[in-house]
């Protein structure tokens, strides 16, 4: 139930929201810079710590790939995962996949500049954002963004993401009224609080409920920002019991989803809103028990989902699910 993964692997279709803009009240550029980088920084921890205990090269990248393929951030396909080595060697690349195994050293944009140069630059510092010119996927040339990467940490590879520079909406009704709804606001149902402090639209809550195990660590249940949920790890704990369900994988399985569900409702969000899950198995045989009962939560909207077998769970669980969940803008406001 500790963030041991704090999102991850956050991290694969990951959310994210239809993005809406206000040319004068909010810089929602700012805020989309806070989410990319919240995201890298959680794949990246995520990915090192699954990693660190592999040590076959291939095996390794066969990972990475797995992870980033089948990732989209928002509705028109242009939010994806890349990796890179020091070397500026493509690893993995979502949209591109011609980039795959390239040396891109000598890459320069429209604009003259190195890109891939760059980011093994900001990469090498910790992490940092570079403003460069790429293509959009859906669309012809290039497109100015800005990236923003972190290293992997254990491996000699750096992950990123990035935004395009879109054009501002004019919905400034939706916003402001977001903006209403949402500043200087405490909600309590039954034993569920959720506590907002000088909110604006995107501003970010802490979520906890008593209806699941609390947490054990410096870590919440789950944080929203805007209309997206990321909700940690947890395991198969009774709340009441404080002791994990007997039953194996399956009574396992159904606490944790349960314990997933409670704290999804206390954020007002439901299992139709998860948008992509993460599962770690002890035992990876495993698998075919855990889908079982996984398949009986999730009817029309499949989410997005990584499954991997982990060195260790905490307190010798069977399995661990993490997840994210995300709301069109609209559905916000109903």
């Amino acid at each position: 139930m500790r963030n041991r993964l704090p999102f991850i692997i956050l991290t694969s279709c990951i959310f994210l929201m239809n993005t809406v803009s206000l040319s004068a009240a909010i810089d929602s550029l700012e805020c989309n810079k806070d989410i990319a980088q919240t995201t890298v920084h959680s794949t990246a921890t995520g990915l090192g710590e699954v990693l660190k205990n592999i040590k076959d090269e291939r095996d390794r990248i066969h990972l990475i790939r797995s992870f980033v393929d089948p990732i989209r951030f928002y509705p028109d396909k242009s939010g994806y995962f890349y990796v890179y080595d020091y070397d500026c060697v493509n690893i993995a690349h979502t949209t591109q996949k011609e980039l795959v195994g390239k040396n891109l050293y000598d890459y320069t944009d429209c604009k003259g500049k190195f890109v891939i140069r760059e980011l093994a630059e900001a990469a090498r510092k910790g992490g940092g954002f570079v403003e460069n010119y790429w293509a959009k996927p859906g669309l012809k040339g290039e497109h100015k963004k800005i990236s923003y990467v972190e290293p992997i940490p254990n491996t000699e590879y750096f992950i990123g993401t990035g935004l395009y520079f879109a054009e501002m909406t004019s919905d400034e009704t939706l916003v402001q009224q977001s903006w209403a709804d949402l500043k200087d606001r405490r909600i309590e149902a039954g034993q569920e609080k959720i506590h907002t402090s000088r909110l604006t639209p995107f501003s970010r809550e802490v979520i906890a409920t008593s209806s699941a195990p609390e947490a054990i660590g410096p870590y919440s249940q789950a944080i929203k920002i805007g209309n997206m949920l990321f909700v940690s790890g947890q395991i198969g704990i009774d709340a009441d019991s404080g002791k994990i369900v007997k039953g194996g994988i399956e009574a396992e399985t159904k606490q944790v989803i349960n314990n997933l569900k409670f704290i999804l409702q206390a954020a007002g969000f439901s299992m139709a809103d998860v948008v992509q899950v993460q599962v770690f198995l002890a035992d990876i045989s495993e698998y075919k028990q855990m889908n079982e009962i996984y398949a009986s939560f999730f009817h029309d909207s499949l989410p997005a989902r990584v499954t991997i077998q982990a060195a260790m769970i905490p307190k010798d669980a069977r399995v661990e699910i993490s997840l994210i969940a995300g709301k069109a803008m609209r559905d916000v406001h109903k």
